[in-house]
């Protein structure tokens, strides 16, 4: 698994502010694969907005979708429990100072939460989306470039008509 050394936040510390922030907001996460998407997108948003990481683990392109393999292995629950996810201890949390982070995870919980797996997959496995591009070229569990998500984010960003999958980079722009 490549690390972006240096660059970005643990993934799973993420994964925890997410968790913190969906039960703060009534709203809590019980799938793996929703809180994955969530912070995916919120990934290409910091991306294209900061030119900056928000997770320093890489991406992967599996069947289903973009994956953070870290997350998926520190969360992952056979037999899947009817329970809200829970944040895991003992993860390095160093993301209070970074205020831009905090208010994107917000921002993009509560922009999404309306939305439910299948259109949340939708968002992030259509056609031209960099999951597409990379799981169609090079196959499962190819990474998922940094520079390819932003580019595409870049592209929501100005895209007129994709404008509603962009009102979290707005609001916490």
């Amino acid at each position: 698994m490549e690390i972006f050394e240096q660059q970005g936040h643990d993934s799973v510390a993420v994964a925890n502010r997410f968790i913190a922030a969906a039960h703060k907001q009534g709203a809590p996460i019980y799938s793996l694969a929703r809180l994955i998407r969530l912070i995916y997108i919120a990934h290409g948003c910091r991306l294209a907005l900061r030119g900056a990481h928000l997770i320093r683990d890489e991406v992967q392109a599996w069947p289903q979708g973009p994956v953070i393999p870290r997350v998926y292995d520190a969360f992952l629950r056979i037999p899947p429990v009817a329970e809200p996810l829970q944040a895991k201890p003992d993860v390095q949390d160093e993301m209070d100072s970074d205020q831009y982070a905090l208010e994107l995870i917000e921002a993009i919980n509560q922009d999404y939460r309306h939305l439910n797996y299948g259109q949340l997959a939708e968002l992030t496995r259509m056609q031209g989306t960099p999951w597409d591009l990379v799981y169609r070229s090079r196959g499962n569990r190819a990474t998922i470039e940094p520079e390819l998500i932003k580019e595409y984010y870049l592209y929501l960003a100005e895209d007129t008509d994709d404008s509603d999958l962009m009102q979290p980079l707005e609001a916490a722009n």
